[in-house]
């Protein structure tokens, strides 16, 4: 469908961002990546809806639906606290609902990466409700540890990043030592500190639009690779992620690359609104179909950055978009985040995971995987 006219500036100007050769400078070495994908279906921030029945029957059919794309591993994001019994009574039910995520990963000889997250509570994003403000930055590093060993021991995941987003755990938690480099790397170092990894390589990063700053500290550290996420295409955002690929190569630690989308904004937050509040703005576009061209340019672009930095896995986020996008108009135009994102699309996503129907961007993926980049 053609862009509507109130997006044309915001897609012009992602456009003329992607037609830059960002991703092709980085001087490609050793084999390309693993390609894998973001299993939505078994984020936990989908809350009590993961043991439902049916749940652990989507989340096969949709890595059967991987598989056919081509798809070689999959990332699932487990919140903190989820797996911590004095926050979550339930914590037992659900390790046994992703012991059977991660078997069945394993049974179709998939590469199984979990981000160890901070729950989205208290907002549109997920039905969780913790309060986490009492808690000391002991406390959490104290907790994540035990969280970390619990997933390295029942899952066997064969990668684990233990810190994704600084500024969103700092937002998440209210704790501000998150927005500092020296916090980040006293917490990273707090939960790897006696961990036993076992074969499970144990890895932290930023985003691409916080800087190097978070990826220089954490290097710091004994962790076993860089996490690198890539949301914005900006100079600034293309420019650290350069600068992020030249640490980790200077540290000699592999680049995993365990995020990658098209955010919707030319800038951090959404038209002035900065973390979940423009994140939800930037989200709720995600869904329209009109979308989808820059969606494809951006996969080619960033599955490029991936092979030519050397990374050693790469997944990108929104792979409900694999499947299905919803059409702009004046329904879905007038639609709450929560009745567009969390409702109606993903309604869409499961008759199209059921009917074995691909977008564009689905196929787009297909093809990155068959040449290898």
């Amino acid at each position: 469908m053609p862009v509507p006219a109130g997006f044309q500036p915001l897609y012009t100007t992602l456009g003329s961002q992607l037609h830059t050769p960002w991703s092709a400078r980085p001087q490609a070495h050793g084999p390309g990546p693993i390609w894998g994908a973001h299993l939505l279906v078994a984020d936990s921030n989908d809350g009590p809806a993961l043991l439902a029945p049916g749940r652990l029957a989507a989340v096969e059919l949709t890595l059967e639906r991987f598989k056919q794309l081509g798809i070689q591993g999959v990332s699932v994001a487990i919140g903190y606290p989820l797996l911590t019994p004095a926050f979550n009574p339930q914590s037992a039910d659900y390790l046994e609902f992703y012991k059977a995520v991660a078997a069945m990963v394993r049974a179709r000889g998939m590469t199984f990466s979990v981000e160890q997250i901070v729950l989205f509570d208290n907002s549109n994003f997920s039905p969780w409700t913790f309060d986490l403000s009492g808690l000391t930055m002991g406390q959490m590093i104290a907790e994540n540890h035990q969280m970390a060993q619990t997933i390295i021991d029942d899952l066997h995941p064969d990668y684990l990043t233990i810190m994704h987003e600084p500024d969103t755990f700092a937002v998440l938690t209210g704790k501000n030592e998150f927005f500092e480099p020296t916090g980040v790397l006293a917490y990273v170092r707090g939960v790897l500190d006696g961990l036993n990894r076992g074969s499970t390589k144990v890895g932290a990063g930023s985003g691409t639009w916080s800087g190097p700053t978070y990826a220089e500290a954490i290097l710091q550290s004994s962790v076993d690779y860089l996490d690198m996420h890539i949301y914005w295409v900006n100079p600034s955002s293309v420019a650290a992620g350069r600068q992020m690929i030249a640490l980790a190569r200077a540290h000699g630690k592999p680049l995993v690359i365990d995020e990658a989308w098209l955010y919707k904004s030319v800038g951090e937050g959404v038209e002035g609104s900065p973390g979940l509040a423009g994140n939800e703005a930037g989200f709720r576009r995600d869904v329209f179909s009109f979308f989808e061209a820059l969606d494809k340019r951006f996969l080619l672009d960033a599955a490029r950055f991936a092979k030519t930095s050397g990374a050693v896995y790469f997944a990108p986020y929104w792979s409900n978009y694999f499947f299905s996008y919803l059409e702009y108009d004046p329904f879905t135009e007038g639609l709450s985040y929560k009745e567009l994102v969390t409702e109606l699309a993903p309604m869409a996503v499961e008759a199209a995971v059921v009917g074995d129907r691909f977008t564009g961007t689905g196929g787009t993926y297909a093809r990155i995987i068959r040449r290898g980049g």
